[in-house]
């Protein structure tokens, strides 16, 4: 379906499709036309809520070619002979070429998931807050206040996407307070565990300020990748144990019936 309406931040009539057959470059284009409008709000609320850090889960096996290339999405990796492990296998359409974030927590649902399946991930994370600003004001994104593939979610994309965008977007991953009061969620969490940035453009590894790797495969992750280790040295290193799953499980089943916070 197709959707005609005024777009409320430029003042012209935009095309609105629906969530699956929005093209790529469409959705870029509208993202960063709604963030050029709003940098400084979006500025304000980073550093308001202190959102100084994202989280971008992998393949170990993936760790030397986003060194080399940067983090990018699948269809880049593609076009360009990158041999790469897939972690995320979106069916819609135009992410396919996206690539996903958690905001100021890992998303430790997904971690656990993933890690039952069999997956090896390493964590890059993002924590310099000029890069956060800088890639959050530049670089187009959707923001969902859960996981993206939620049919509510996708349903209300399609419908009105201005409100995945931008300053809305980034805003509405911290509403309904009785739930933030619930959990006890800081100032800097959204307040769904499941909630997503969705960069619709590869980002540098330079931005990259640590690695977290998991204990139990800690050698060989070094083994693979002992040299890029040891001759990048622009970011950290670090070790984590295992997560269990249980405290996420149990909020993102208490938030994930009810969306209607977005506004």
């Amino acid at each position: 379906m197709v959707f005609y309406t005024k777009s409320r931040f430029s003042g012209e009539r935009i095309i609105k499709l629906g969530f699956n057959m929005m093209k790529p470059d469409e959705l870029a284009n509208l993202a960063r036309q709604k963030q050029d409008l709003e940098k400084s709000k979006i500025e304000d609320i980073i550093r308001r809520r202190n959102l100084n850090k994202l989280y971008h889960f992998t393949s170990m096996e993936n760790f030397k070619s986003i060194i080399r290339h940067g983090i990018a999405g699948k269809n880049f990796l593609t076009k360009n002979g990158i041999e790469f492990q897939i972690t995320d296998n979106s069916s819609l359409q135009f992410l396919k070429d996206a690539i996903f974030f958690s905001l100021s927590n890992p998303n430790d649902y997904m971690r656990y998931t993933k890690r039952m399946s069999g997956m090896k991930l390493i964590v890059a994370e993002i924590s310099e807050l000029s890069s956060i600003i800088e890639i959050f004001c530049e670089v187009p994104f959707v923001a969902t206040p859960t996981n993206s593939s939620n049919l509510q979610i996708q349903k209300l994309f399609g419908s009105n996407p201005e409100l995945f965008l931008g300053y809305t977007g980034l805003k509405n991953l911290f509403q309904k307070e009785s739930v933030r009061e619930l959990f006890a969620l800081d100032l800097k969490e959204p307040t769904d565990p499941q909630s997503e940035i969705i960069f619709l453009q590869k980002l540098p590894s330079h931005f990259i300020t640590r690695w977290h790797v998991p204990v139990r495969y800690y050698e060989a992750f070094v083994d693979l990748n002992g040299d890029y280790i040891n001759v990048h040295k622009d970011f950290k290193m670090s070790q984590f144990d295992s997560y269990d799953g249980k405290k996420a499980r149990e909020q993102r089943d208490f938030r994930s019936w009810d969306i209607t916070w977005i506004s």
